[in-house]
């Protein structure tokens, strides 16, 4: 378990074609993304997307390279809801396949804090691309 101020590493879980995980400390207080603005002691969203993007990445790249070692997956759309803002704590981010097709892949990313709580749920879609 990591928690704010201990250590900004991430434990991730082994990815899978079907699942990736990752759960970190929640973001640094006071901290900006990237040219993003944040509500005061909220969780910037910029960090939350560039936290989410490569859970399912991992995943689909995995999958669509299951037959053709050359495959490869780009990102095309990214979407995230924010439910709730978190200003401590642990978060799990979990990506799931929602489809997986000859030429496309969505993928579900929910990120819940340490009472299961969802605090942000994304959608990444995914572009195969031949080997």
């Amino acid at each position: 378990t990591f928690r704010p101020g201990s250590s900004r590493a991430a434990h991730r879980a082994a990815p899978t074609p079907g699942r990736g995980e990752l759960t970190r400390p929640g973001p640094p207080p006071g901290t900006q993304p990237e040219g993003g603005w944040r509500a005061p002691r909220a969780g910037p969203g910029g960090w939350h997307c560039r936290v989410l993007a490569p859970r399912p990445s991992v995943g689909a790249a995995l999958w669509a390279a299951r037959d053709d070692p050359g495959r490869k997956v780009v990102g095309v759309n990214n979407n995230t809801d924010f439910y709730r803002a978190v200003r401590e704590g642990t978060l799990t981010s979990t990506a799931t396949p929602l489809h997986r097709g000859r030429s496309q892949q969505v993928w579900l990313v929910e990120t819940t804090d340490e009472d299961g709580r969802v605090a942000a749920r994304g959608q990444v879609r995914l572009q195969n691309l031949a080997g």
